[in-house]
């Protein structure tokens, strides 16, 4: 179908090549999320997530969800240590791919990378290659794909036309010998990414609030917007406890 579909009908054979790729990426994608404890509680993702707040620089407040309608653009988070940052992204992703398996007309290609897996060490030291080699990255997660028929004309069909939807995880744990260097690079390919095609609006960067004192102008400016975690009210917390995975009362845990 997809081989018929890209010969005759470029649209088709995109939305076909879409689901298989998210199809293949949420059943390879982790489910649940380990909470760092004695015990060292697993939950779902799907299950516990609490819905975050994001506050911007004038302190105004829109939700999570808005990072998948489109209209944000591109958008760096910072947040305290345990404040959501990778569950906020991995919820996202995994939100992503059920979009586009779902065949939803705002569907854009779901992406996701933790930063600390790549190769630092064969970082360039010049900012064109370096931008260059980081674009390579982020992009060999859909080229390298299984399970998908031609994933590199999914991927330029997207990047030209649709849009992607990118989640870049932890800034605050690359080299910090680099991290300058690397977050302008970041800022390079965000602006190269979202001149590809205006439908390419979510590219997310998680980063430690700490991490914002040392960030060159130059790479803050390629965001659009800039927002911080909100903290967890104690309504949060109560909520996020009662989903933890508890022997017998979960709600009298909570309590």
């Amino acid at each position: 179908r997809f081989k018929i579909a890209a010969r005759f009908n470029r649209v088709l054979a995109t939305q076909l090549g879409l689901r298989q790729y998210a199809t293949h990426q949420l059943e390879s994608f982790p489910t649940h999320l380990t909470i760092p404890s004695i015990h060292q509680y697993r939950v779902e993702i799907d299950r516990s997530y609490v819905s975050l707040t994001l506050l911007s620089s004038d302190r105004s407040a829109t939700t999570d969800t808005s990072l998948l309608d489109g209209a944000i653009g591109s958008a760096l988070i910072f947040g305290e240590p345990g404040s959501g940052k990778s569950s906020l992204t991995k919820k996202l992703f995994r939100e992503g791919c059920k979009r586009a398996i779902a065949g939803q007309p705002d569907a854009r290609l779901p992406v996701y990378l933790q930063l600390r897996d790549l190769d630092w060490q064969s970082f360039p030291p010049d900012r064109s290659s370096a931008r260059r080699w980081l674009r390579e990255q982020i992009e060999s997660r859909v080229t390298e794909s299984a399970g998908v028929h031609d994933p590199t004309f999914l991927l330029h069909a997207y990047q030209q036309e649709h849009g992607l939807s990118v989640m870049l995880d932890g800034l605050d744990e690359v080299p910090a010998t680099q991290a300058q260097d690397i977050a302008i690079a970041l800022g390079d390919v965000v602006t190269i990414l979202r001149r590809q095609s205006a439908g390419t609006t979510i590219v997310i960067v998680t980063a430690r609030t700490q991490l914002e004192a040392i960030l060159p102008g130059v790479a803050l400016d390629a965001f659009e917007n800039v927002y911080e975690l909100s903290p967890f009210s104690p309504a949060d917390v109560y909520a996020f406890l009662r989903r933890w995975p508890f022997d017998g009362d979960g709600l009298g845990h909570a309590h």
